[in-house]
C-alpha cells in the first residue's frame, strides 16, 4: 500500500511519491537529524520476505555505498520499520535519460557526455568486484546541474524466467524476472552465464546506439526474437548523418556490441578513453564528383604499381610505436622487464621522427594477455612491439616481434639469448633492430643518443633497476628500499650520475608524506648535487635541484633556471614539465602553469600523475568547475589515484558542496590512507558540522605523530576548521619552519583563506618571498 505524505519510516518522513517500479516505490523524504532532503526506495514484498535475497541484497548495498564515486548514486541507510524494508539514498533533481530521449536523439558529443561518466562510475565499481547488470536508460539520471548518474547499482538481481510470450516493457518491471533488461542484455546474459565487466560494457553499447541512432539496436516484437537477435544478428548500420560525430564513434559502438566478450573494450576505463579520444563530431565536405574514363590497361597498371610500391614500402609508413610490457616468467624477474621495457620506450623517444607511446600509457596492459592488434588501435599506433623475458641463472633471454596493427600481422622477430652481465648491450641491439625494421635512418647524433649508457657496469645497472621499481611504488618502504639499491649501485660504479639522480628524486617523492621536508630536501640536495658534478646534462637532476630550490629555498630566479635546463636536455621528462608548473603558480603565473601541465599530459597522455596535476593551477585560479573536470579525465585514466579525488574533495569544497567534498574526501581515504587524506577528511567534517567525528581524526593524527611525520600544514588547517586558531597558527609556523611543500602556495591555496589575513600568516609570506 502506497505511504502517504507526512508517514513516517524510521526516523525519516514521507514527503511525496517519485515513482514505481519492478524493484519498488520510491519516494521523497526528509532526514531530520541531518536536516537534508532523501530518496527512499520501498523494496517490493518479494525480496523483503526472502531472507536469502534480503541478505543479498544487503552484502550488495554496502558494497555499493562504499563505493562513493560521484557518477554512483549515493546510498546513505538501509532499514526496517514495521515489515517494511527500505534504502535510503541522496535525492536528484532532474531526468532519467529515458525520459531525455523520448525527447530527442542525443546525438553523438551529448551522448558521449553521458557514456564517458556513465564509464567513470562502472570504473570504478568493477575495480571494486561489482557489476550493474541492468545498465539502461532508466538507471542512468542526468541531473539539472549537468551531472550523470548511475542508479540500481547492482541491486536489480533477477532471477525467475520470464513468461512466454511478454513483451520487452512488461519484462523491464516485472519483478523476479531474468537478470537484465531485454534490449540492454549481452549474449551472455541470455544464455545464463556468469555476467562480467563485458556485460556492462554490452549493455552500455545499447545505450549508446538508442541515444545516437533512436532506436534500440537488437529491438524486435516479443522477448524471445529480442534475445534471439542479441545472439545471432548485427545491429542496423547507423546513418552518419544520424551519429553527427567522427568516424571513430561507429567502430566505438559497434566494438561494444560485439557477440564474444573478449572482443569488447577490455574495461570501462578503456572504453571512457576511447570515447573521450574519439572526440566531437568531425567536419566533413562533400566531394565534388567527377567522371573519369581509364582504359582497362591503364587502370591495371596503376593498381599494380599502387600495390608494388604499398608492398615495397609499407614499413617506411610506421612512424609511431607502443612497447608493451615484456612479460616475464617468475616475480623475481619483474624488475628486469619492467625496467628494459622503459629502457627501450626511453631509447626509442630519442628518434624524433618516431613516436613512442610513454610508460604510463603501455603499463595498463602489463600482466594482460593484450591483442598487439588491439593495444595498437587503442594507443594509436600503427606498430606494436611485444616480448617475453626469462632469466635462468646468468643468463638472459628476450624475445621480441614487431607487429602491424592494421593487419596484425608479423613484421619482425628475434630472439636474444644473452649473458646477465650483457644486459645494456641487448636492450641497445633490440632499439637499433627496431629502428632498422622501421626502415628509420638515424643521424650519427641520433645514434650516440640510442647508445647513451649511465653505467658501463651490468651490476650496477641492475641494482639501479631494482631501485627504479622499488621507488614507483611509492611507499615508505618501497622508497627505502629503493634508496638502498641505488646506493649499492654507487658503490659498485661511483660515477653513475643517474643512481644518484635517483636518490635525489627518492627523498623528494618522501617529503612532506613520509618525512619531513627539511630533512628530505637536505639529502636530496646532496644527491642532486653529485649528480649533476659527474654529469652535468641529466634533465632527472636538474629538475632535483629546481624542486629543492622551489620548496626549501624558495629561490625562484635558481629554480627558474634549473627548470629551463632541464627541458632543453630532455622536453619529454614529464617530472619537469610537472615541478615547474608548481613553481609558476606559486609566482600566481597560472597560465604559464596551466601550459607546462598540459605539455605533460602531451608527453604522457595516459599517466594520472600528469592529468591530476592539471587541475592545481586551475584550483588555484579559483576555477572549480575546470578542476573538477580535469580531475574526472585523471579518474578515467585512473580512477584509484588518490590526488585526482583529493583534489575534487577541495573544489566541491570551494564550491559550498560539502557532501560531494566529503564523499571524494572518503574515496582518497580509502586508496590512500596517509596523514594527509585523513587530515583533509577530517577538516571536512569538521567544516559540516561533524565535530565529533572531526576531533576523532584530530585525535588518530596526534597519536600518529609521536610515531611517525605527520604534516602540520594539515593539521594547521584542521585546527583552523575546529576553531581553534592560535594552535593553527602554531602548527602553520612549524609548517614553515619545516619547509612544507604546501608553504609554497600560501598566498593562492584557497583553503588558507580563513587564516590569511592574520598578521603571524602574512609575516610567513613575506620571509618565504610571496608577498611584497
Amino acid at each position: 500500500m502506497p505511504l502517504q505524505p507526512g508517514t513516517r519510516l524510521g526516523p525519516y518522513e514521507i514527503l511525496a511519491p517519485l515513482g514505481a517500479g519492478g524493484m519498488g516505490e520510491v519516494y521523497k523524504a526528509r532526514d531530520p537529524r541531518l536536516d537534508r532532503d532523501v530518496a527512499i526506495k520501498v523494496l517490493p514484498e518479494h525480496l523483503a520476505a526472502s531472507a536469502d535475497a534480503m541478505a543479498r541484497f544487503e552484502r550488495e548495498a554496502r558494497a555499493v555505498a562504499a563505493l562513493s564515486h560521484p557518477n554512483i548514486l549515493a546510498i546513505y541507510d538501509i532499514g526496517s520499520d514495521r515489515d517494511v524494508k527500505y534504502l535510503v539514498t541522496e535525492l536528484l533533481e532532474g531526468e532519467t535519460l529515458r525520459a531525455r530521449m523520448k525527447a530527442h536523439t542525443l546525438g553523438w558529443r551529448r551522448a558521449a557526455e553521458v557514456a564517458g561518466a556513465v564509464c567513470d562510475g562502472l570504473a570504478a565499481a568493477h575495480a571494486k568486484g561489482i557489476t550493474h547488470r541492468d545498465l539502461k536508460p532508466e538507471n542512468i539520471f542526468l541531473t539539472s546541474d549537468g551531472r550523470v548518474k548511475i542508479l540500481d547499482f547492482g541491486l536489480a538481481r533477477r532471477t525467475a524466467a520470464p513468461a512466454e510470450g511478454a513483451t520487452v516493457s512488461e519484462l523491464a518491471t516485472q519483478p523476479g524476472s531474468v537478470m537484465g533488461t531485454p534490449g540492454y542484455m549481452s549474449p551472455e546474459q541470455v544464455r545464463g552465464e556468469v555476467t562480467t565487466e563485458a556485460t556492462d560494457i554490452f549493455s552500455l553499447g545499447c545505450v549508446l546506439y538508442e541515444a545516437v541512432a533512436g532506436q534500440r539496436p537488437f529491438e524486435r516484437t516479443t522477448v524471445a526474437d529480442t534475445m534471439a537477435a542479441i545472439l545471432q544478428q548485427e545491429p542496423p548500420s547507423i546513418p552518419a548523418s544520424k551519429i553527427g560525430g567522427p568516424l571513430e564513434a561507429d567502430r566505438i559502438i559497434r566494438r561494444c556490441l560485439a557477440k564474444n566478450a573478449h572482443d569488447r573494450f577490455h574495461s570501462a576505463h578503456d572504453l571512457g578513453l576511447a570515447i573521450r579520444d574519439a572526440g566531437p563530431a568531425a567536419t566533413t565536405t562533400s566531394p565534388t564528383r567527377w567522371r573519369w574514363w581509364i582504359p582497362a590497361s591503364a587502370l591495371a597498371a596503376v593498381v599494380v604499381s599502387v600495390a608494388v610500391y604499398w608492398f615495397a614500402g609499407r614499413v617506411r609508413t610506421i612512424d609511431s610505436i607502443a612497447v608493451l610490457p615484456l612479460v616475464h616468467g617468475s616475480a623475481e624477474a619483474e624488475y628486469l622487464s619492467d625496467g628494459i621495457t622503459e629502457s627501450l620506450i626511453n631509447s626509442l623517444s630519442r628518434i624524433p621522427k618516431l613516436k613512442v607511446i610513454s610508460s604510463s600509457g603501455v603499463f595498463r596492459y602489463k600482466g594482460k594477455a593484450a591483442d598487439p592488434k588491439t593495444a595498437g588501435n587503442e594507443l594509436g599506433v600503427r606498430a606494436v612491439l611485444t616480448g617475453k623475458l626469462t632469466q635462468r641463472g646468468d643468463t638472459l633471454a628476450v624475445t621480441v616481434a614487431l607487429v602491424d596493427v592494421s593487419d596484425n600481422s608479423h613484421l619482425w622477430g628475434e630472439q636474444y639469448n644473452r649473458k646477465l652481465a650483457d644486459l645494456l648491450v641487448v636492450q641497445e641491439e633490440i632499439a637499433r633492430d627496431v629502428a632498422d625494421k622501421l626502415r628509420l635512418r638515424l643521424s650519427g647524433d641520433e645514434n650516440r643518443q640510442l647508445a647513451d649508457r649511465q653505467t658501463e657496469n651490468a651490476a650496477a645497472y641492475q641494482l639501479y633497476l631494482k631501485g627504479h621499481f622499488a621507488i614507483s611504488r611509492y611507499t615508505q618502504e618501497g622508497i627505502n628500499q629503493g634508496i638502498e639499491n641505488m646506493q649499492q649501485a654507487i658503490a659498485i660504479d661511483p660515477s653513475y650520475a643517474l643512481a644518484y639522480a635517483g636518490i635525489a628524486d627518492a627523498h623528494l617523492i618522501a617529503a612532506d608524506w613520509y618525512t619531513a621536508p627539511r630533512e628530505a630536501h637536505a639529502k636530496a640536495r646532496e644527491a642532486a648535487a653529485k649528480a649533476l658534478s659527474l654529469n652535468n646534462r641529466l634533465a632527472e637532476a636538474h629538475t632535483a635541484m629546481a624542486a629543492i630550490k622551489t620548496f626549501q629555498d624558495w629561490d625562484w630566479k635558481g629554480a627558474e633556471q634549473d627548470f629551463q635546463k632541464a627541458l632543453q636536455i630532455n622536453p619529454r621528462y614529464t617530472r619537469t614539465h610537472l615541478f615547474y608548473a608548481f613553481q609558476l603558480c606559486a609566482q600566481k603565473r597560472f597560465q604559464e602553469a596551466h601550459e607546462s601541465t598540459r605539455k605533460a599530459g602531451e608527453v604522457e597522455p595516459f599517466s594520472a600523475e600528469a592529468a591530476s596535476y592539471t587541475t592545481m593551477p586551475l584550483y588555484f585560479m579559483r576555477k572549480y568547475d575546470d578542476a573538477l573536470q580535469a580531475a574526472r579525465r585523471a579518474m578515467s585514466i585512473d580512477s584509484n589515484y588518490f590526488f585526482s579525488h583529493l583534489i575534487a574533495g577541495w573544489a566541491w569544497e570551494q564550491k559550498g558542496q560539502l557532501r560531494e567534498a566529503i564523499a571524494a574526501l572518503e574515496t582518497a581515504v580509502r586508496i590512500a590512507y596517509n596523514p594527509q587524506t585523513k587530515s583533509e577528511l577530517a577538516r571536512l567534517r569538521a567544516l559540516a558540522g561533524d565535530t565529533a567525528a572531526a576531533e576523532a581524526g584530530r585525535q588518530e593524527l596526534l597519536e600518529l605523530r609521536r610515531k611517525a611525520y605527520v604534516p602540520a600544514f594539515d593539521l594547521a588547517l584542521l585546527h583552523d576548521a575546529l576553531g581553534k586558531r592560535e594552535e593553527a597558527l602554531r602548527l602553520m609556523e612549524q609548517a614553515f619552519e619545516d619547509r612544507s611543500w604546501w608553504i609554497t602556495w600560501l598566498a593562492i591555496d584557497p583553503r588558507v583563506d580563513r587564516l590569511r589575513s592574520e598578521p603571524r600568516v602574512q609575516t610567513l609570506m613575506r620571509r618565504a618571498g610571496l608577498v611584497q
